[in-house]
């Protein structure tokens, strides 16, 4: 057998044709010793095949046809190929263009959901480990407490509409030391006999941010408002004067008619709350406690002095110039309480313009030859 088109040669009368009896014909010829040359079978042009393509039988008898091997393109091809095998023409299949246009819209879209949702995905875990890195951040805060939901603080460093720092910090230099100006007005130190009026206030603060959100200071300032007399205090020293048989154009009569002060100091520790966390511009709320002292003389030329505990609350902000400088403007109200035995219970607001500057802390260091090391900022 001789290898043809297909992998194996068909035998001869796949190409030629029956004798009239069939195989019995032959045979009984053979016998007789005279055989008859074969009849070929008729040639299947290309136009009896191309015209069987114009008018093409059903997908099911093709098929049977062609498995049987009388399908004239199956004929054609393999007695041609005997012939001449390089006579076989070329006869364009069938056209599956839309097969492959179908294939790539249905996969087009597979493959961008999958993608999006391998993004997705990855997105997920790159959030879910921020979040692990920035519970662990706030975990080595001071004061940061998980336990309860009432003290637990946020993990975000920043939040509302304030400039965050992303380069820098609050915290990189913790501490400060500042100083501060401004203006106070009293109350009424003794009810219808002395009041206060407007005066200068001037203090240092030592103050630590030991979070984002929290800080404490201490403060120490004076101040030296001015003092009024009441008209019943006016009175009172006019008589005194007259039982001492002042005369009446004696200068020392108008001894209190000069500007006389109080001499009133502050002390006291605050708590600072900072609602916007680490921005630019940082507003806060203060409050604390500690120690008001004061010192005057009425119109008896009677010495005043006493120490009563003090409640400082205040509102300010704060502005963060560059790393080490700080501005700061606060409105305040240190409330002194005297409960009557020297002195009443007193309001003292201020409005203060100060500067800090920030200093202390550590940062690492990200060298690659030590990426654990830590240096001090001055």
């Amino acid at each position: 057998m001789s290898i043809g088109c297909f992998g194996i040669r068909p035998p001869p009368h796949h190409c030629t044709a029956m004798p009239a009896g069939g195989p019995t014909a032959h045979a009984d010829m053979d016998q007789e010793g005279s055989t008859p040359p074969p009849k070929t079978a008729p040639a299947i042009s290309i136009d009896s095949v191309a015209k069987a393509q114009d008018n093409p039988p059903s997908l099911s008898g093709r098929w049977s046809a062609w498995n049987q091997g009388s399908h004239p393109l199956r004929v054609s091809m393999v007695c041609s190929r005997r012939a001449n095998p390089t006579a076989i023409p070329h006869l364009p299949g069938p056209d599956r263009s839309w097969l492959r246009s179908l294939t790539l819209a249905l996969l087009l879209p597979a493959v961008a959901a999958l993608t999006s949702a391998v993004d997705a995905q990855q997105e997920g875990a790159r959030t879910q480990a921020g979040r692990a890195e920035g519970v662990a951040i706030a975990s080595d805060v001071a004061g940061y407490d998980d336990s309860s939901p009432f003290f637990r603080l946020p993990v975000e460093r920043y939040r509302g509409p304030g400039e965050p720092l992303i380069q820098e910090s609050w915290n990189y230099r913790p501490f400060s030391l500042g100083a501060f100006v401004g203006f106070i007005q009293g109350g009424t130190l003794i009810d219808d006999w002395v009041s206060q009026g407007a005066g200068v206030l001037a203090g240092v603060r030592l103050g630590w941010d030991f979070n984002y959100y929290w800080g404490c200071e201490a403060r120490l300032a004076v101040a030296d408002p001015e003092v009024y007399d009441s008209l019943r205090a006016k009175q009172a020293q006019q008589a005194a004067d007259d039982a001492a048989g002042l005369d009446p154009n004696d200068p020392y009569r108008r001894r209190f008619e000069g500007r006389r002060g109080n001499d009133l100091v502050l002390c006291d520790v605050r708590f600072l709350h900072y609602p916007w966390g680490d921005t630019r511009t940082r507003p806060y709320f203060a409050a604390g406690m500690g120690a008001a002292s004061f010192q005057f003389v009425d119109r008896l030329s009677t010495r005043w002095e006493d120490t009563v505990f003090a409640l400082p609350l205040a509102v300010g902000i704060k502005y963060l110039e560059n790393d080490f400088l700080a501005f700061r403007l606060e409105f305040a109200d240190d409330v002194t309480f005297g409960g009557g035995r020297t002195v009443e219970t007193v309001h003292h607001f201020s409005v203060t313009l100060g500067a800090e500057v920030r200093f202390g802390g550590t940062r690492r260091a990200y060298w690659p030859w030590n990426p654990g090391r830590h240096y001090g900022w001055p």
